[in-house]
């Protein structure tokens, strides 16, 4: 769903920024792109909870 999304609003978002400056959809796509990363170590599960449980049975 978020690929199809993407594949719609991508191309029009990019479009008017690279209307406003043809370097502007690039860093964009750099902010999106460290959004993205650090989404992925926030949410990242902890190895500690895992243990826990094998530990209980």
């Amino acid at each position: 769903m978020f690929t199809s999304l993407a594949n719609i609003s991508g191309p029009i978002i990019g479009g008017m920024l690279f209307d406003i400056d043809i370097n502007y959809p690039y860093y964009f796509a750099a902010i999106v792109t460290a959004l993205g990363i650090g989404l992925t170590f926030v949410w990242k599960k902890p190895a500690k909870k895992a243990s826990k449980v094998v530990e209980a049975i």
